[in-house]
């Protein structure tokens, strides 16, 4: 899918518009010649936030030749960052213990001398012909 953009007075005009739409706004520009006051824009989909980001925004930017997104993240708070922590840790099991880098649950480590299954009234491994 090809994207354009306008630029007026050297800034971004509004948001990238589909090829089809852009076409029948402006009837008889060549899109492989473009005037001055349209570029090419390359989509840029946002990347996977860390534990511990938030996106802040997108903003449109002119970057080796072309326009394209640029996608704003910055770490939490230490406050939100306890805050999440802690929303994890009461969603534990009573025996497992979070892995507070990840905030993913650390589950007791099924043991290895023989086939077993989880049990979860217990909340333990029982072994299986035991």
């Amino acid at each position: 899918m090809n994207l354009f953009i306008r630029i007026v007075d050297g800034n971004v005009f509004e948001h990238p518009i589909m090829e089809e739409n852009f076409k029948q706004a402006f009837i008889g520009i060549d899109t492989e010649n473009l005037p001055e006051g349209f570029a090419k824009f390359v989509r840029v989909e946002p990347p996977v936030l860390g534990v511990f980001e938030k996106y802040v925004g997108c903003t449109y930017e002119f970057v080796d030749g072309v326009y394209t997104d640029i996608h704003h993240i910055v770490e939490i708070s230490e406050e939100e960052k306890s805050a999440k922590i802690e929303e994890a840790r009461k969603k534990l099991r009573p025996n497992w213990t979070l892995d507070e880098e990840t905030l993913t649950p650390i589950i007791p480590t099924k043991p290895v001398d023989g086939e077993y299954r989880w049990d979860e009234e217990t909340l333990n491994w029982i072994k299986l012909n035991a």
